[in-house]
């Protein structure tokens, strides 16, 4: 059986990448974001970096929304990690701006740029 989605913790820039080698269905995103933050390797508050740019297509919007429910249940799991959705669509990256107007822009931001994306998932929020 073959993953859509793969994970690497990076704890020296402190995040998680998450590669889409194809676009799961939700539960499959879900069963891989909760595997993540149960992960022992996960340490509260690193950043997740949802890899989208080997996609050609967004996710449609029932989809985001459903993500953006989960990144909001999560705060306490994930010690209120960052989630960034790095992107290469035009779709994909208005996709992201919807999820960051249904949870907040401080927690979950699209970007285009892999640096970028990288950077912002790892800030640590002081207070």
């Amino acid at each position: 059986m073959k993953h859509s989605l793969i994970y690497e913790i990076d704890h020296i820039r402190r995040y998680v990448h998450v590669t889409y080698r194809f676009q799961p269905d939700f539960a499959e995103w879900e069963h891989t974001m909760d595997r993540i933050l149960g992960d022992p390797d996960y340490v509260l508050g690193f950043g997740i970096l949802l890899d989208r740019r080997y996609l050609m297509y967004p996710a449609d919007a029932e989809y985001m929304q459903r993500l953006a429910a989960y990144v909001r249940a999560s705060d306490i799991p994930s010690g209120g990690a960052r989630w960034a959705i790095l992107v290469t669509d035009d779709g994909s990256f208005a996709m992201g701006r919807m999820a960051e107007q249904l949870v907040s822009s401080e927690r979950i931001r699209a970007f285009r740029e892999l640096e970028k994306a990288r950077e912002w998932a790892a800030m640590v929020e002081n207070g």
